[in-house]
């Protein structure tokens, strides 16, 4: 299982040192083990772990500059994705997952623990365009989501949690209503630049919905 793991990320242009190899693997574990019983993924096969949801996870850091020490969040995380491959990808970042799920949320506290993950945290909360927590509103750099939501609904979210300068990326599928739901986001007032993302290593028709908000370059997330 190692070797395989080093071997896909290697075709994807990320060079994985013993730790991270090793921390994919435990990921893979488990998740196994809780999927067994409760439904975190529709993948049930371990063997599809790799593909469909670690290498899909970390593609994002080939389209997004995410700077050191940044803070991320990641908006119905699930089982983690993508927001607990990056964290093992960029140990810097300081990435929190979203997740209302109080059993997924679980999952994910357990994951953090097992991988002594030390600058992930955990947010068991439901995350809404028009009701962000203060604590909450501008505490970032960027957000993440892969497959939640609409784009439309994610950047809400993002432009709301996001410090000036933020930005989003989002996993979706690549067709008509999302490029046109993109394209509806780059008329909002404070955004700088959209663009749609692909990426010849993902799975088919999978893409990334990527948006830049306007702000002040010398601003920062909350705390950072």
């Amino acid at each position: 299982m190692r070797e395989a793991i080093a071997a896909a990320f290697e075709r994807v242009g990320f060079a994985l040192d013993d730790g991270q190899v090793a921390a994919f693997a435990e990921y893979a574990a488990l998740l196994e083990k809780w999927n067994a019983r409760m439904n975190l993924t529709s993948v049930r096969d371990p063997n599809e772990y790799l593909d469909a949801h670690f290498i899909d996870s970390a593609l994002v850091l080939r389209h997004v500059d995410i700077a050191h020490g940044a803070r991320v969040a990641d908006i119905g995380s699930g089982a983690g994705f993508p927001g607990a491959p990056i964290a093992i990808l960029r140990p810097d970042l300081h990435i929190t997952l979203f997740e209302s799920a109080a059993r997924k949320a679980s999952f994910l506290h357990a994951l953090k623990s097992t991988l002594r993950l030390d600058r992930l945290a955990v947010c068991c909360e439901r995350v809404d365009p028009g009701a962000v927590p203060d604590r909450w509103t501008h505490a970032f750099h960027g957000v993440v989501s892969r497959y939640t939501a609409s784009v439309e609904w994610v950047a809400q979210c993002a432009q709301a949690m996001t410090a000036p300068d933020g930005w989003c990326a989002v996993h979706k599928y690549d067709d008509a209503d999302e490029r046109d739901a993109l394209s509806r986001v780059g008329r909002w007032a404070g955004v700088a630049a959209v663009r749609w993302a692909s990426d010849a290593a993902a799975a088919s028709r999978r893409r990334f919905a990527c948006v830049e908000f306007r702000g002040s370059a010398a601003a920062a997330a909350t705390g950072a």
